[in-house]
């Protein structure tokens, strides 16, 4: 379940919460983090077109935000695909009075997982589960994307406090992963990998052993000679009916 947080000053925040149960939907509220206990306030939902199976969420400005759709829950085919590396959803994007819109760009990759957003809201960066990719591209128009194979099924993306994108995945094959998968009694003990995506290009080799996280401190090319830059500003310390926004 993916979570995202639009900071704002005065210490009320908007929180997003990827949503699974008696619908599927992108559940918003309001966090008061002025109080010693912090006050969540449900304030409504969007929800998802038919067929969409969330998992990240990342904030936009202007009260929208992007989300990843990890299949199509209408298509048999969809996990056959995602074991191919095949393109198996994609990303959304939803805005104030507008609505849910496919993110043409993003059609490329294979199981759309975690998903983050520049400063500046212009870029967002995609975890590709099923082809082991970390994407860059630009949220508006047909610009640039850049693209890095990780070595591993990327699955989390997080900002760190030094600036800098940090992508989490495992290295096992699907199959293994699958069986492990939720609503199934077989614990997951995959070996898994922590890569730091740098703006030196310069590559290093990344270190992963079962139950440590293996660390790339520096990534340096995409595809050709292309490289993804990945830098964020240190960030500061700092049961419903479904009422959908609008």
């Amino acid at each position: 379940m993916g979570s995202a947080c639009a900071a704002a000053r005065g210490g009320t925040h908007t929180l997003y919460v990827v949503h699974h149960g008696e619908r599927e939907s992108v559940e918003v509220f309001e966090l008061d983090a002025r109080r010693p206990t912090p006050l969540l306030t449900w304030v409504g939902c969007a929800v998802y077109p038919a067929g969409v199976s969330g998992n990240g969420v990342a904030a936009l400005p202007g009260g929208a935000f992007a989300a990843t759709s990890f299949m199509d829950t209408r298509d048999p085919k969809s996990l056959a695909k995602i074991e191919a590396g095949e393109p198996a959803s994609g990303v959304l994007i939803w805005r104030p009075k507008i609505g849910w819109r496919t993110l043409p760009g993003a059609a490329f990759i294979s199981a759309d997982n975690g998903i983050k957003a520049s400063a500046d809201g212009r870029q967002l960066f995609v975890a590709g589960w099923g082809d082991q990719t970390v994407v860059r591209l630009p949220v508006v128009g047909t610009g640039r994307r850049d693209v890095i194979k990780t070595g591993f099924h990327t699955d989390n993306l997080r900002w760190g406090p030094d600036g800098y994108l940090y992508a989490t995945g495992q290295r096992d094959s699907l199959q293994n992963l699958f069986k492990c998968a939720p609503n199934t009694s077989k614990r997951c003990d995959s070996p898994f990998s922590v890569l730091r995506i740098d703006q030196d290009p310069a590559d290093a080799r990344s270190r992963a052993r079962p139950g440590k996280a293996g660390v790339r401190s520096r990534l340096g090319r995409a595809e050709g000679r292309r490289q993804l830059l990945a830098r964020h500003p240190p960030r500061r310390p700092d049961r419903h009916r479904a009422r959908e926004l609008d």
